[in-house]
């Protein structure tokens, strides 16, 4: 993969993107991915981020 930037952080990319080897190639890489999920996909980013949410009780 050719990049315009010689050294990007990061990637920002739409949904059509958002597949683990694309993510974890990213990250490999050095780069972070600014990737929306897909709809109805069920990640271990999804569940870590609710798990991190403050409670309001």
């Amino acid at each position: 993969m050719a990049f315009a930037v010689p050294n990007p952080k990061a990637m920002l990319a739409n949904r059509g993107y958002d597949s683990d080897w694309f993510r974890q190639d990213l990250l490999l890489r050095g780069i972070l991915p600014v990737i929306p999920s897909r709809k109805g996909r069920s990640s271990t980013e999804n569940r870590l981020a609710a798990l991190q949410r403050p409670q309001s009780h």
